[in-house]
């Protein structure tokens, strides 16, 4: 099974990217070149504000070098395209698609991909890494929206079919985090990342046909966050609050929060 990847540039991406050549056919890579990983605090916060964005970004920076820069090491033998964002459904990506073509394209980290981008491999399976728990967590910043529900276990992955209905196609893969005690926002999100890099990989490598097997269509409905939805003062909260010991108050059962069954369909048998 030949695979295509469209991921973004960040060392997360690239961890997944480097995971997924280990163990499977990889015949391209098209990274998106996103925003830096420490952004700039927005004009008009308090100083205390200002103080906790840099905090937490900063954090975030930590952790992926800690979890990722070991193994984000792409091989040469892998055609790679770098891309920005005005780049991603244009000529050049589209050429480099005909001149690799795949039966299986995944996304992860990306934007949108557009359906004349999608047809330029016509018979090639799309298929979407969503770093987020779908349907209860669809959208962007999934990762900081469960911790901040005080639900960390519902922090997760999900591989799913691609579709114009953000997050929303059938879902053929999960993961959720398993809680460590220490572990801080950033390293949630990160061993999770590792965890669901790590299982893809062995689920691909299971797969001897030229596609994937059908997933499971989604039946119920979470909440579709925004850009707009997150805001540094929701930060008060992880650091002010519980200074970023989450995990640590729901294994002390301070905080309980939901568990949801895990869709995959190489285990039918776990799949609801």
């Amino acid at each position: 099974m030949r695979i295509m990847l469209i991921t973004g540039n960040h060392l997360r991406h690239r961890f997944i990217v480097s995971t997924l050549c280990q163990q499977c056919e990889v015949v391209g890579w098209i990274a998106e070149v996103r925003d830096p990983m420490v952004p700039t605090p927005p004009a008009g916060l308090s100083e205390h504000l200002t103080q906790l964005f840099n905090h937490h970004f900063a954090l975030r920076e930590r952790a992926e070098n800690e979890f990722f820069a070991d193994g984000a090491d792409i091989p040469a033998r892998v055609p790679q395209l770098s891309v920005s964002l005005a780049e991603l459904n244009g000529a050049r990506v589209h050429d480099f698609l005909r001149q690799h073509p795949a039966d299986v394209v995944i996304s992860y980290g990306c934007h949108k991909l557009l359906p004349e981008t999608m047809n330029i491999l016509p018979h090639a399976r799309f298929v979407n890494i969503h770093g987020g728990l779908s349907p209860y967590y669809r959208g962007v910043t999934t990762h900081f929206w469960p911790v901040y529900f005080l639900e960390p276990q519902m922090v997760g992955f999900t591989l799913h079919e691609t579709t114009q209905n953000l997050d929303g196609g059938a879902i053929l893969l999960q993961n959720s985090y398993q809680p460590v005690r220490g572990d801080t926002l950033h390293f949630i999100a990160a061993r999770t990342t590792v965890a669901f890099a790590q299982l893809l990989a062995e689920r691909l490598s299971q797969v001897q046909e030229t596609q994937l097997p059908p997933g499971i269509k989604q039946r119920t409905t979470g909440r579709l966050f925004v850009s707009a939805d997150w805001r540094p003062e929701h930060l008060r909260l992880i650091y002010d609050f519980y200074n970023d010991a989450v995990v640590d108050a729901l294994l002390d059962g301070e905080i309980q929060g939901r568990t949801v069954p895990l869709i995959d369909v190489w285990a039918p048998r776990q799949a609801q």
